[in-house]
């Protein structure tokens, strides 16, 4: 069976939502207690998505309604993308 490939959009963020749907899921997920919030971040390109739309859906609420502290965590997983050969100098 051949894989299923799904074609990226401008106004994509996941497979059948859009990147508002994501961000009105976050916003509501934040505001559903106060329990504070810990993002771990790398560097690399999926922990950059995750912190930006967090942050963009947190931007977006009123300030009143940011209620509870989101801490940013930097954490370096030492995945390194591994040299499979060397170019003759």
């Amino acid at each position: 069976m051949a894989a299923t490939k799904i074609k990226a959009s401008p106004d994509t963020a996941v497979p059948g939502k859009s990147f508002a749907e994501v961000i009105q899921e976050i916003q509501s997920i934040y505001l559903a207690d106060k329990r504070p919030w810990v993002v771990g971040f790398s560097g690399g390109k999926d922990s950059t998505a995750i912190l930006q739309l967090t942050y963009t859906a947190l931007m977006q609420l009123k300030p009143e309604e940011r209620h509870k502290p989101v801490f940013v965590i930097s954490s370096d997983t030492l995945v390194e993308t591994q040299a499979y050969g060397v170019l003759p100098a």
